[in-house]
C-alpha cells in the first residue's frame, strides 16, 4: 500500500498548496522528531510552538508557526518514502553560483563517508548529503549555514573530481576546512549559524558534506558566498595612497565577519572588524596619523596597524584602544606612528570592541600624511 501523502486534502487546499515547496528539498518535511513517520508525534510538536518562530516547526521558513506550516505536515503525513537526491557523496547538488541559499535536508540521509570528519568535528559526520560549487573567479570565499533545526555542520573540500574526495583512496581532494565558527549575532539573531572561510581559485570545484556528528536530522539553508572587500586584511575595503590626507565615512561594522587575525592590546577573537591598506607618496620618511576621533564615531572601537610582506605574514606595529576623547565620546583612538617609510604597505585595522554595541553607527576614520 503506497504512503498516504494527504491526510486531509480539503484542509491543505484550503491553505494553500504554495506551502509544500519546499517538500521538495525535504520530501518528509513533517517528519519533526526524526523517526521516519508524520504522524501525530509530529503534529504535537508543531502545536506546542503554534504562533512562535520554531523552529521546529517552521516548515517553510517565514519565522511563524501556522496554517502554512500545518500545511505542509498535513501534506507528508505517513511514511516517508524517500530519500534526499543528494544523499549519496557523487550526486550531489549543484550550487548555482556564489550568493544562492540552497535548502539542504538530512532526513532519511544515509551516511556516505566512513572517514573521520577532521577540524573541531569528533568523529564521523553522520546523515550527510552533499553539493558541489564550481568558483566563479579567484579570491577569499565564504561556506555558511543557518536557520537549521539541528545543530547541523558542513565540511568543506576541494574536489578536482567526485571521485577524489567520495574514494579518498584516489587521492586528490583536499579538506578546506568546517563550519566552526559562529555566524556574529547581528546577522543573525537566532545565532545557530556557522561558516568557514577559504580561497579557491577560478573554475576551482568544491565539495560541501552537510550533517551532525551526533546522528541529528533535519534541515537547514546552505550559501557559499564571495567574501566582500575589506572583510579581510587580503582583500581591504579601501586602498590609499596620498600625501596630504584621507578620510573615509564607514557606516557600521554590523555586517562585517571576524578575521580573526592576533592582536596585541585586545583579544579580538569573533569580532567583527574591517581591513583598509595605506600606502604614503611622501618620497621621504613621514608620520601617519590614524584616528576614529573625528566627531563621527559613536561606538566603542580598538585601532590596529600591521606592516608585511604579504596580508597573510602581517605584525602588528601599533594598537590602541580608548585614548582619545571627543566630545563625551571616550571609546576612541588615534595612532600616531614616526619616520614611516616611503613605498611600505600599512595595513589598518578597526574593529568593535569585544561584546560593545553594534546600533547605529557612524565612523569617520582619517588618514593623513606628514611629509618632509
Amino acid at each position: 500500500m503506497p504512503p498516504r501523502r494527504f491526510l486531509f486534502p480539503s484542509l491543505v487546499c484550503a491553505l494553500g498548496l504554495s506551502a509544500l515547496a519546499n517538500a521538495d528539498v525535504c520530501p518528509c518535511l513533517g517528519d519533526l522528531n526524526g523517526d521516519g513517520l508524520v504522524d501525530a508525534a509530529d503534529l504535537a510538536i508543531l502545536l506546542g510552538e503554534w504562533g512562535q518562530d520554531g523552529p521546529v516547526g517552521d516548515l517553510n521558513f517565514n519565522a511563524l508557526v501556522n496554517a502554512e506550516d500545518l500545511a505542509i505536515l498535513l501534506g507528508a503525513w505517513g511514511q516517508c518514502p524517500f530519500i534526499p537526491v543528494n544523499d549519496a557523496c557523487l550526486t550531489p547538488v549543484t550550487v548555482a553560483g556564489f550568493g544562492v541559499e540552497v535548502p539542504f535536508c538530512t532526513i532519511n540521509a544515509s551516511t556516505s563517508l566512513n572517514q573521520t570528519s577532521g577540524c573541531d568535528i569528533r568523529g564521523n559526520l553522520q546523515d550527510d548529503v552533499f553539493f558541489v560549487y564550481t568558483a566563479q573567479e579567484t579570491g577569499h570565499y565564504r561556506a555558511k549555514i543557518f536557520d537549521a533545526t539541528f545543530d547541523a555542520r558542513a565540511l568543506v573540500y576541494s574536489a578536482p573530481t567526485l571521485q577524489s574526495v567520495c574514494f579518498a583512496t584516489q587521492g586528490g581532494g583536499t579538506l578546506l576546512g568546517c563550519t566552526h565558527r559562529v555566524i556574529p549575532a547581528s546577522m543573525n539573531p537566532k545565532g545557530d549559524g556557522r561558516y568557514v572561510e577559504f580561497d579557491l581559485t577560478d573554475g576551482e570545484q568544491l565539495l560541501v558534506r552537510v550533517g551532525s556528528p551526533t546522528g541529528a536530522v533535519g534541515y537547514g539553508t546552505l550559501v557559499v558566498e564571495r567574501v566582500n572587500p575589506g572583510w579581510s586584511p587580503c582583500e581591504p575595503s579601501e586602498t590609499w595612497s596620498a600625501g596630504g590626507g584621507g578620510s573615509i565615512e564607514i557606516g557600521t561594522l554590523a555586517l562585517a565577519y571576524p578575521s580573526n587575525y592576533p592582536s596585541s592590546c585586545v583579544d579580538l577573537t569573533d569580532v567583527q572588524d574591517e581591513w583598509h591598506t595605506f600606502e604614503s607618496a611622501c618620497s621621504e620618511n613621514f608620520n601617519l596619523r590614524i584616528s576614529t576621533c573625528t566627531g563621527f564615531t559613536f561606538s566603542d572601537t580598538v585601532l590596529s596597524v600591521y606592516v608585511g610582506a604579504s596580508c597573510g605574514e602581517l605584525f602588528e606595529v601599533a594598537c590602541l584602544d580608548d585614548n582619545c576623547t571627543f566630545d563625551g565620546e571616550t571609546h576612541l583612538e588615534e595612532i600616531v606612528l614616526e619616520n614611516c617609510t616611503p613605498n611600505t604597505k600599512y595595513y589598518v585595522r578597526l574593529s568593535h570592541f569585544p561584546g560593545s554595541d553594534l546600533g547605529q553607527i557612524g565612523f569617520q576614520f582619517q588618514v593623513e600624511t606628514i611629509c618632509p
